[in-house]
């Protein structure tokens, strides 16, 4: 009985919450104004609701060049650079291999950001700024990440549904 009743229950869930998502025409949207990829990585887990301050990777490659790598905080609109690293190799910023991680280990990745001098701060949120990274991206992440987070409910609902229906 108790299975059964469990599953009914979470069928009512799946409902409410597909009839509640919300439209992803703006994440279509965004990508197509804005110079940006959009790039998933798989959750094996649903992650627990994000809340403000969101923290957020951005990385600036060039052609054999190397990459930077933004570690950044989004709070109410606004985007805080926390952290600034150069890779000369810029597959290490993203690298999942063991020997990727620890590459990117050995390599110093700079001072905290705000013990730069004031005028490098400036002039890196103007870089980033030039790129494309302003408020619309500060408020664009937080929706997605909202989005993103009950597409992921969703799916764990299904999951238990379906194991309880076995």
């Amino acid at each position: 009985m108790g299975d059964k009743e469990l599953a009914v229950k979470l069928e009512d869930e799946l409902k409410y919450e597909k009839a509640e998502t919300v439209d992803p025409k703006f994440i279509k949207n965004f990508l197509e104004n804005n110079p940006f990829k959009q790039q998933e990585v798989p959750e094996e887990e649903v992650q627990p609701r994000l809340k403000f301050p969101y923290r957020c990777s951005i990385t600036v490659e060039k052609d054999n060049k190397g990459a930077l790598a933004f570690d950044t905080v989004i709070d109410d609109g606004a985007l805080l650079i926390e952290h600034v690293a150069f890779f000369a190799d810029g597959s290490l910023v993203d690298g999942t291999s063991s020997e990727a991680e620890w590459k990117r280990r050995s390599i110093y990745n700079g001072p905290t950001y705000d013990t730069l001098d004031d005028d490098i701060q400036r002039l890196f949120d103007a870089y980033l700024q030039e790129r494309g990274i302003t408020a619309s991206v500060a408020l664009f992440i937080p929706s997605y990440a909202e989005y993103k987070e009950q597409q992921e409910y969703i799916k764990w609902i299904e999951r238990l549904r379906n194991f309880l229906d076995g």
